[in-house]
């Protein structure tokens, strides 16, 4: 912590003291603790593509976060591993963020403008497990990515890009207040 009224830089480095705890999750303290003591305070505020805002609260975010844990979990992912996130900015981003981290799993995110080369080289140098995507991630994904890793493919699912190569692929429905492999 930074001390209270230091009198110069140096007194301020000399006195900092930064506690920091034995076991920490992120996933738990931005989201479980706040679920757990005010489940109906918003967490999020989602504006769409038409305007429309949509408040999601800690409540919401922790279940569909730990329910996408869980599908996580039973695809084989364990502390440590690495899971793709290519979505665009939306609540689906978070749940995935909050998920992996819930289960000690390194989140990697990855910008949707990123073309197939780009993503190749990021999910081969990461090693990851999982890649959380919607249709136009699973699209490219399909042209260069799949012999890299299992994918998930989020609300807008895209079969016939997921149906291609030797990977499993595991069709998810991210609706709000849901989170169950297809």
């Amino acid at each position: 912590m930074l001390p209270l009224n230091p009198t110069s830089y140096e007194d301020a480095v000399k006195r900092f003291n930064w506690n920091i705890p034995q076991r920490y999750n992120i996933g738990v303290d931005a989201c479980a603790k706040w679920a757990e003591q005010d489940p109906g305070r918003p967490a999020l505020l989602h504006v769409d593509q038409h305007g429309k805002a949509q408040y999601y609260s800690f409540g919401e975010m922790h279940e569909s976060s730990n329910r996408l844990a869980r599908l996580f979990l039973a695809l084989g992912a364990k502390p440590g591993d690495r899971i793709g996130i290519l979505l665009p900015q939306s609540p689906e981003t978070a749940y995935a963020h909050i998920a992996a981290y819930k289960i000690g799993c390194i989140a990697i995110p990855l910008f949707t403008l990123f073309g197939a080369e780009a993503l190749r080289y990021r999910l081969g140098d990461s090693g990851a497990l999982l890649v959380v995507t919607n249709a136009e991630g699973a699209a490219k994904l399909a042209q260069r990515c799949l012999d890299l890793a299992d994918y998930l493919v989020a609300r807008d699912q895209a079969p016939a890009a997921i149906e291609r190569g030797g990977r499993k692929a595991h069709p998810l429905e991210l609706e709000r207040g849901a989170a169950t492999l297809k």
